[in-house]
C-alpha cells in the first residue's frame, strides 16, 4: 500500500483495539511495527505479544473496554509532549528489537550457537 507512510505521517496515535480470543492469541498486527517505525504514539489492546513488544513505548488497554481506550486516548488527546515521547521511544524501540538490522544480529546469533 503505497499509501500507507502518508497516512501514518498524518496521525497523531495510532490505535489497535483486538478482543482477546484464539484469533488474537496467536497474532500481532504488522501494522504495530510500521507504527512504532514512524514514531508514532501507540494504544493498543493487552492481548498477544503487545505488551512485550511496545514495553514502555505505548499505553495498553483492557481488551474490550470501550471505557478503558477512551481513558487512554484521552491521556494522549491532552499531551502532544507525552505523544512526542512515546513516539519516540516507540521508534528506538524498533530500532534497537526489530529492525533489519537487530534481526539478522539475532538470527545470526542463534545460527552460530546451533551451527557452530
Amino acid at each position: 500500500m503505497n499509501e500507507l507512510p502518508v497516512l501514518l505521517a498524518a496521525a497523531d496515535i495510532m490505535v489497535m483495539p483486538q478482543l482477546a480470543g484464539p484469533a488474537s492469541a496467536g497474532q500481532v498486527p504488522a501494522k504495530l511495527f510500521d507504527a512504532m517505525a514512524m514514531g508514532k504514539a501507540v494504544v493498543a489492546s493487552d492481548v498477544s505479544d503487545i505488551p512485550d513488544i511496545l514495553g514502555d513505548s505505548g499505553l495498553l488497554c483492557q481488551p474490550g473496554s470501550a471505557v478503558d481506550l477512551a481513558a487512554k486516548l484521552s491521556v494522549l488527546a491532552a499531551s502532544p509532549e507525552w505523544r512526542q515521547v512515546l513516539g519516540a521511544r516507540a521508534r528506538q524501540r524498533c530500532i534497537d528489537r526489530y529492525s533489519h538490522e537487530a534481526v539478522a544480529d539475532n538470527l545470526c546469533g542463534l545460527m552460530e550457537k546451533f551451527v557452530g
